[in-house]
């Protein structure tokens, strides 16, 4: 088994041949539905922020998608990495357990964590004209049929 700067060399190879099998895969694909991240995980309001914390940290996650009802119906919003670091980072112990170990839900009641409204799509949509509308945060993919969430897209899946 090599190891070393051997092993680091092969690895940047694989991961550039990766990229060139991909663009070449890729050259026909125009919809969003070729480029987005199917099934993102979710934060959901009676979560506590420890786990949508945690779940951001494992993932290496800025945005979380997080379902809110609002005027009767479903509407899909984001949580940002920014917005529980603000939350979190001015207080210490039993403080902080207290923060980490409050939902969602009170953590907005309570005007600490702020939403962000983002775009939705269809899946069938052409990429081109969601770059034209699009505000800059990960785009949420919805069915056609319903408001579940299919996929987010992000400026990342795009490269």
């Amino acid at each position: 088994m090599h190891d070393g700067s051997f092993a680091r060399h092969l690895t940047f190879r694989a991961i550039e041949l990766s990229i060139v099998l991909e663009h070449a895969l890729m050259k026909d694909s125009m919809r969003v539905k070729h480029f987005m991240v199917e099934n993102p995980i979710c934060a959901a309001l009676w979560q506590p922020l420890s786990f949508i914390r945690q779940s951001m940290l494992k993932n290496s996650f800025s945005y979380l998608p997080v379902s809110v009802p609002q005027n009767g119906e479903q509407r899909w919003q984001l949580i940002s990495d920014l917005s529980v670091a603000q939350y979190l980072q001015p207080v210490r112990g039993a403080d902080l357990t207290k923060r980490l170990t409050q939902t969602l839900e009170d953590a907005i009641k309570a005007k600490g964590i702020k939403l962000n409204e983002t775009q939705t799509c269809k899946p069938d949509e052409l990429v081109v004209d969601v770059l034209k509308r699009w505000d800059g945060l990960p785009v949420l993919i919805q069915s056609p049929c319903s408001d579940d969430l299919l996929g987010i897209l992000t400026p990342f899946d795009l490269l």
